[in-house]
């Protein structure tokens, strides 16, 4: 009698199909139920850093824990990289082009690297987001040191005046 949370019940790691039967007692049936498992959807995610750092560490292990496809860019000088792969097989990673971005799935990029691409390479990267790569751009800089141009393409969502508000119910 009751409500089971079967998540912490069922301690089932591995995609299939599953038939479980519910005991009242060592005789006694109540039913039987089906599972089905699926894996998860395998995220490829491309990381791109000035220099490394703890909040892209900490999102680089997690993902890799989770067992998605992390690729890493670092800069070590201007033109040269320090690049890791995790849970896939290495590519180029010096210069973004479109082949290399259509698998991807999510960019972490800070606004410096943005702004040390050229332009071609930024028109790729907008390209991509526009074909459905999810972008994250973290500000590294005040945003009066960052280009308008920048600012407009990739950080500033103007809304039109008299956009209605969005009211979202809030769970008690």
């Amino acid at each position: 009698e009751g409500l089971y949370n079967l998540e912490k019940i069922l301690q089932i790691n591995q995609a299939g199909r599953y038939r479980y039967s519910l005991l009242e007692n060592e005789k006694d049936t109540l039913g039987h139920f089906g599972v089905h498992i699926t894996a998860p959807n395998s995220i490829q995610s491309l990381i791109i850093n000035n220099a490394p750092n703890f909040e892209t560490k900490y999102l680089k292990n997690w993902l890799v824990d989770q067992g998605f496809a992390v690729a890493m860019r670092s800069s070590i000088s201007k033109d040269k990289f320090k690049t890791d792969f995790y849970n896939q097989s290495s590519y180029p990673l010096n210069r973004l082009n479109a082949a290399m971005l259509r698998p991807i799935d999510f960019l972490l990029i800070p606004t410096s690297a943005l702004m040390q691409m050229d332009k071609a390479e930024r028109n790729t990267l907008h390209n991509a987001v526009n074909e459905g790569l999810g972008v994250c751009v973290w500000m590294d800089m005040p945003l009066d040191e960052i280009p308008s141009n920048i600012q407009r393409r990739w950080l500033v969502f103007n809304m039109k005046k008299g956009t209605p508000e969005i009211s979202l119910p809030i769970n008690k």
